[in-house]
């Protein structure tokens, strides 16, 4: 039923550009038009959804592992340090003036209260088999 829902349409096109990214780097033929598509494609999938921003470590990960199986490993090398690059200056001008909204709250407050977050863990995960109703779906966790 979401698909259907006009802003769930960027989750999708992320999903699609990260894909044909990691397609393109882990490509045996590689070079520097199919390295900018997947650079392009990573841009695509960074602004479409925020998770769009795993492309870019994920991506060094995926040249890294051809640096080490490569036989050209100084291009590989130089494939790797280039996105690297490219993904430090997009995860910057993402997050360039970013403040957290009022309304969250603190990261911090997890450890401050671990028996409380437990619960809610607990009760998010169980729902689906204990309904809307908070013991039973906390319990129904601990059972499993």
């Amino acid at each position: 039923e979401s698909w259907v829902w006009g802003w769930q349409i960027q989750i999708f096109l992320s999903v699609l550009a990260f894909a044909a990214a990691m397609v393109l780097l882990a490509s045996s033929d590689l070079h520097w038009f199919r390295f900018a598509l997947a650079a392009a494609l990573s841009v695509v999938s960074s602004l479409s959804f925020a998770n769009g921003l795993l492309a870019w470590p994920i991506g060094t990960l995926v040249l890294l592992v051809a640096v080490v199986s490569d036989r050209p490993r100084r291009r590989a090398a130089v494939f790797a340090g280039a996105w690297t690059i490219g993904g430090a200056l997009m995860i910057a001008a993402y997050l360039y003036g970013y403040h957290r909204p009022g309304h969250t709250t603190s990261a911090g407050i997890m450890p401050a209260n671990l028996p409380e977050y437990v619960r809610y863990v607990l009760i998010y995960l169980g729902t689906p088999v204990g309904g809307f109703y908070r013991r039973a779906a906390a319990f129904s966790v601990r059972c499993v």
